[in-house]
Order: structure tokens, then C-alpha cells, then sequence
């Protein structure tokens, strides 16, 4: 029986969304599902838009300060070679009108991974926002933003029509009836094919979505034809015409007869040897006006103009940081599930807010924040789920409404000891498989120092892939973290919590009724040693018979809340076994000191250096030496962990940093214990690299960043 059945009236508790322990899969424990699927799409309820991408443009739903994709609801080119580019994005929500305590607000903007600002052309000066100047104005509340052109422009789509689905325009304007002077509207299509060319059956129709006092479509072409490219080969005084693979241009034209907004439809009905159909273009030809409105509701909009000279930025992406709604996780989770407009829209009287605010509190003790953007249509679970774990935050139900609790260590004062031979009946434990433990753990952040791109930290657990034999990598998404070191310290929790394997069931005598989820028990035992002594945290509870509970735990993993070993910008960091406070420099620790030196640095076509460490003084007593590396001089983490053979050895790694300072140390570890890295000799290298690494700018490739993903 899953968490939902818990018996909620007894022991008040109910969670049914602990989210952040998906490690609790393997026993089939649920999270709560939505009365929706999903943030739904136009304008994510935000209101109709007058110009939609499509029907399914996602509007993005910003928390805190992220780096956000802004989809292009309008995209025009004008002027000479069509070198003046006219863009209008879809920021995002407009959070004036969805919360009284939030705005919208945009910051850095980049086209295509290029920072707007580093354009020649780029102006802040609105009396420059002109054709000669690269520029973008932002509209908070999406009305007012008016484009103005010359009358040879067009609108540029470049979208595939496939079988299934046709490539529709966005929404464009008719200012006027035809009368004496008509809009010219031109469409173009690009037909791509293979060598041999192609014969495709298509359908191009303008279609009107207001009531016109005719026919509302109106049929360009349709029929079928065949598109092909070839080209002659000569070899001496002999040619050839061979056929090859190319593109060709289909124009169709009209005049439109009807004023009022309408949109271009292209379907394709069939193609042979696999040729594709695009919709390139639509060039509205409109002598009597020069300007271009485009408004939405409920979602603020950014115009950007540029003069794109040499066509680089023909297919543009744009990017910005934007500030939208709240950024402690707390209030976020909080949010989306009480609006009604966008999100869950449960009443007040389902959700224990006192608790979400107590929660948030602690979220700004630890400096715990939450910055997405969401730019796809995502399920509501999802983002439940991202928010608990930027956070460390359970989502539970308490006397029958939503409860938020921070997930914080509990101390061993507060910790129940449960006598397994006299409190309860029926135990049955057990562990995974080694080999089924996650031993090495990718964590996946936004690092808002490098252009808020996405960026990895490594962590490896050794020890545990020298026992397994096999490393099992697990991902940790949290790109709600702009921080490298809190995606380290949310990174280690969910890390070590997720090799939590061990797992108990017993059933409870009424005294243990008291006890809820989330409680931590330390179970005795003087006939089974593997009970005794040992710390588990209750998960969840069947009712078995009326009046009869059997409660499932999983052990406690109380490093969890103790992160160790994180430096700063370092991208590959280790876990090593949690060694308690106090334990480290003790009285029975094994004697001696390692002198460490640098034997050798070596460059590498990889890009790395292969450094050489020498280790001498090895003590014979010593099981292990252990290889410390710190890029600050003060902050050390394990780098690796040697058999210690005695006299001189030696360490060799490659070290993927460059253009940077490496220290280490080495202590020694038996039996007794480890030596205390405090005060342990140490060694400093500088670590070159090729000349075309040297730190810059640029370096991120855009297309593999998930912004708002």
C-alpha cells in the first residue's frame, strides 16, 4: 500500500508527495498526482494571444532569476538584402497581473549565445531605438509594441510541413479591404529532396479567423509538383549531367481581398523519396500603412532589432535573464499550488500555509533558492518535484490539508529508541545489491557566474565502486541552482540519500502509535545484531488489520546533512565515507607524516596535464594513503586513495583544470584511524594549458544548454 494510504486519522500525517526521495521507487511509494497534467498551453492560461507561434506555444513561467528561452512570436526582415531583422519574444507571464508581489523584468539578453550588448550597433538610448541601431525594448504588460516598416518586408518562418502536421503562420494583419490598393501577400516554400529529386502533392490556403464577408480560405495552389537539381561534370572533352540533392523555391501570390487577421497554411499530402516541404516566408506588400502592431495578453513581450549584415543570425535564438515570480522554494511551491489562473488553484482551506512559511524560513536560513524557467509544457509533479528538492522539502497532508515540511537533521536527542524484542513484532529487513547502488553521481545546475549555462559537478564514490566492481552513475537535476556551492551541498543530500538501500518492515504495538513519517527511530536488539544500534527513518505505514499497523523505514542517512570536501569551481569532487565529527585526529590514530612533492607535469593531446606525485615517508603501519587536492589552498578534497606499499610511491592522475594553482596533501589511514590533514605537509603546482584554453568568454556551446528546461 502506498504512502496515500497511511492512516492520516490516527497519526495525522499524511504524505503524499516526498518528492525528494525518489529513491523510495523500489518499494512503490507514490507522490501525489495533479488535477492537471500539466501547465496547458497558449499563455499557460495567462489569456488569448493575438499572435501565436502556434497553438502550442508554451509561454514561459519564470520563479526567481533565470536564463530563459523566449520563443519568437514574430519574426520580419526588411529593408536592403533584408538585412533590418525585427523580432518579438514572448518573455514570459506577466507576473503584475498574476501576483500582486511579483514582476516581470528582463535583464542580459543573447541572440543565438551572443550577448546583445556586444553588438556594434547595441544602444540603450531609446531616442537611437532606430533602423541604424541594434536595440531591444521590453513591454512588462504586452501591449503598446508597435513595429515599424517599409513595405517590401516579410515574415519568416522556416517551418516543415509534414504529413501529419501542416506549417502554419502566426497570426498576421489585413490593415484594409483591397479597394484600389491591395496588400500584396506572397508565400514562399522551400522543397528539399535527395539526389533524384522529388514529387510532393501539397496545398498552400490563406484563411481568415475573423468573419470576412466572403470566403474565409482562400486556395493558393493545389496539386503536385516535381522539384529536382542537376549538374554537369566534366573530364576532358566529355561531360556528364548527373542528377544531385538540392532545393528549389515555389512562389505563390495573391491579392488579399478582406481586412482582418488570418494566417497561412501549407499541408502536404504526400512526397516521394523522402523530400521535405518548409513554409520559408510571407511578404505582405502594403503601400497605405508602415507600421505593424503586436499585442498579447497577460504575457509580456521584448522587441529586439538588429541590422544582420551577413545573415549570421538568419535562424535566431533568443535568451534572457528575466525576473519573474518568487524565488525561495517554499513560496514557489506554495504558489503553484494555490493560483488558480496558471497552476493547482487549491483553496486556502486545504493548505496549511503557516507551515510553507516556516519551511520558507529555513529555506533563507541555508540560503536555499529556486531560479527556472519553464519553457515547455511540464507536468505539474515535475515541477513539485524540482521545487522539494532545491529546497530539501517534503509535501505532506496534515489533518486534511497540504503541509510543507524542511527535511533537517534530527538530533540523536529526538531520536526514538525502539526496543525490536518488546515494541514490536514480525521484522523483516533487508539490502540491495551493491552493484544496484548508485556509486558515482552527476550533478546537473546553472551556474549563474558563467552566462547561467548548464554546468556538472562530479561526484565519485570510490570505495564503493572498488567494492562493487561496476560504477552506476545516477544524474541529480538541479537546475533550479545557480550556485555551485549549494549544487554541491543539495547534491551530496540527495547523492547520499539515495544510497540509503538497507530497509526494515515491523509490525507496531500501540505504544510506537505515536510515531509519523518522517520520524527517526534507532532500533535495539540483543538477539539480532543487525538491528541493534542502528537508525532508520520511517517512510510509511499499512493498515494490515483494523487496528493493526506494520511500518516501513530505510536507514538514516544522517552524513546526508553534512556535505564534506566541496572547492570551489572544481567540476570533478569525491565522496569518501562519512567519518563522524571527532573521530579525525584522535589519540589512537596512526603516527607519521607524508612528504609530498611534485615529480612531474605533463601536457597531454587531451587537454589535460598527467601531474606525478611523489609520496615518501610512507610508514609501513599504514593500510592506505589518502590524496588531498585544493585549488584554494585552504579547502582540500579526497582526489584518491592508494594501498600504501611503505617507503616512496607514487600518485599519478590527469588533471583535467588548466591555467590554475593545484595544492595537495596526503594523510595516512589503518586500522586506528587517519591522520589529521591539519597541518599535513603540503605541495603546490601551477597547471598550464594550450593557449587556445586560456579562461574567456565564449566557451559554452549554446544548443546544449537546457535554459528553462
Amino acid at each position: 500500500m502506498a504512502i496515500a494510504g497511511m492512516f492520516s486519522g490516527l497519526l495525522g500525517w499524511l504524505f503524499v508527495g516526498a518528492a525528494i526521495y525518489s529513491w523510495l521507487t523500489y518499494k512503490d511509494y507514490s507522490s501525489s498526482s495533479s488535477p492537471q497534467s500539466s501547465f496547458s498551453d497558449p499563455g499557460v492560461g495567462g489569456g488569448p494571444w493575438a499572435h501565436p507561434t502556434s497553438s502550442q506555444t508554451p509561454i514561459p513561467l519564470v520563479f526567481g532569476t533565470a536564463r530563459s528561452t523566449m520563443p519568437i512570436i514574430h519574426y520580419r526582415l526588411e529593408g536592403d538584402q533584408y538585412q533590418d531583422m525585427w523580432l518579438v519574444c514572448a518573455v514570459g507571464e506577466d507576473w503584475s497581473s498574476l501576483d500582486p508581489d511579483y514582476a516581470t523584468s528582463v535583464g542580459a539578453v543573447w541572440l543565438n549565445d551572443t550577448l546583445l550588448s556586444r553588438f556594434s550597433r547595441y544602444t540603450t538610448n531609446p531616442d537611437l531605438y532606430d533602423r541604424d541601431h541594434d536595440w531591444c525594448r521590453f513591454y512588462e504588460i504586452g501591449r503598446g509594441c508597435n513595429i515599424y516598416w517599409k513595405s517590401d518586408g516579410k515574415h519568416v518562418f522556416q517551418k516543415e510541413a509534414k504529413l501529419d502536421i501542416p506549417a502554419e503562420s502566426y497570426n498576421l494583419q489585413a490593415t484594409h479591404d483591397a479597394g484600389s490598393s491591395p496588400i500584396k501577400c506572397t508565400v514562399r516554400l522551400i522543397h528539399q529532396f535527395k539526389e533524384g529529386g522529388t514529387t510532393q502533392a501539397f496545398k498552400v490556403t490563406v484563411f481568415y479567423s475573423t468573419e470576412v464577408s466572403g470566403n474565409p480560405e482562400i486556395v493558393l495552389f493545389n496539386g503536385s509538383v516535381f522539384k529536382t537539381a542537376t549538374q554537369t561534370v566534366e573530364a576532358g572533352k566529355d561531360s556528364e549531367t548527373i542528377n544531385v540533392a538540392g532545393t528549389q523555391e515555389s512562389v505563390y501570390e495573391v491579392n488579399l481581398p478582406y481586412k482582418g487577421t488570418f494566417k497561412v497554411k501549407v499541408e502536404l499530402i504526400s512526397a516521394s523519396n523522402e523530400g521535405q516541404l518548409y513554409l520559408d516566408s510571407v511578404e505582405l506588400e502594403d503601400t497605405a500603412v508602415q507600421s505593424e502592431t503586436v499585442e498579447s495578453y497577460g504575457t509580456s513581450l521584448l522587441v529586439v532589432h538588429i541590422r544582420d549584415i551577413d545573415g549570421t543570425f538568419v535562424k535566431p535564438t533568443v535568451t534572457g535573464m528575466v525576473t519573474g515570480g518568487p524565488s525561495n522554494p517554499s513560496e514557489a511551491l506554495l504558489w503553484v499550488l494555490k493560483n488558480k489562473e496558471v497552476s493547482l488553484g487549491i483553496g486556502a482551506d486545504y493548505i496549511d500555509e503557516i507551515s510553507f512559511m516556516e519551511a520558507g524560513a529555513k529555506c533563507d536560513e541555508y540560503n536555499y533558492t529556486f531560479n527556472r524557467a519553464y519553457c515547455a509544457v511540464s507536468n505539474f509533479e515535475s515541477v513539485i518535484s524540482d521545487m522539494c528538492k532545491s529546497g530539501r522539502l517534503l509535501l505532506g497532508e496534515y489533518g486534511g490539508k497540504l503541509a510543507c515540511v524542511f527535511d533537517e537533521e534530527i538530533t540523536a536527542l529526538n531520536t526514538r529508541t525502539v526496543d525490536m524484542m518488546t515494541m514490536s513484532d514480525n521484522a523483516n529487513y533487508g539490502d540491495t545489491s551493491m552493484s544496484n547502488i548508485p556509486n558515482r553521481f552527476v550533478i546537473k545546475y546553472v551556474d549563474s557566474a558563467v552566462e547561467s549555462t548548464a554546468q556538472d559537478i562530479v561526484l565519485e564514490d570510490i570505495i564503493l565502486q572498488q567494492k562493487a566492481g561496476v560504477v552506476n552513475e545516477k544524474t541529480i537535476d538541479l537546475y533550479g541552482i545557480t550556485s555551485q556551492a549549494k549544487a554541491w551541498e543539495l547534491g551530496w543530500y540527495h547523492a547520499l540519500w539515495s544510497q540509503a538501500s538497507k530497509w526494515l518492515e515491523f509490525d507496531m504495538k500501540p505504544l510506537l502509535w505515536d510515531l509519523s513519517p518522517g520520524s527517526v527511530i534507532k532500533t535495539v536488539s540483543t538477539e539480532d545484531p543487525y538491528l541493534n544500534n542502528r537508525e532508520w527513518m520511517l517512510v510509511g505505514f499499512d493498515e494490515t488489520d483494523p487496528g493493526c499497523y506494520r511500518a516501513k523505514a530505510i536507514e538514516y542517512k544522517r552524513a546526508a546533512f553534512h556535505p564534506e570536501g566541496y572547492v570551489e569551481e572544481l567540476p570533478n569532487v569525491y565522496i569518501e565515507d562519512y567519518v563522524p565529527t571527532g573521530t579525525i585526529g584522535g589519540s589512537n590514530v596512526p603516527s607519521g607524516t607524508i612528504a609530498i612533492s611534485i615529480a612531474s607535469i605533463q601536457p597531454l593531446p587531451s587537454m589535460e596535464s598527467r601531474v606525478t606525485l611523489q609520496l615518501a615517508g610512507v610508514p609501513t603501519s599504514a593500510d592506505f594513503v589518502k590524496v588531498y587536492r585544493s585549488f584554494d589552498g585552504n579547502s582540500y578534497s579526497l582526489l584518491t586513495e592508494l594501498t600504501a606499499t611503505g617507503g616512496t610511491q607514487y600518485c599519478i592522475y590527469n588533471e583535467s583544470q588548466s591555467w590554475t594553482f593545484v595544492w595537495y596533501k596526503a594523510t595516512i589511514r589503518s586500522s586506528k584511524g587517519e591522520t589529521s590533514l591539519i597541518g599535513a605537509p603540503s605541495a603546490q603546482a601551477y597547471i598550464t594549458g594550450a593557449e587556445n584554453t586560456f579562461p574567456g568568454y565564449g566557451l559554452g556551446a549554446y544548443g546544449r544548454q537546457p535554459y528553462g528546461y
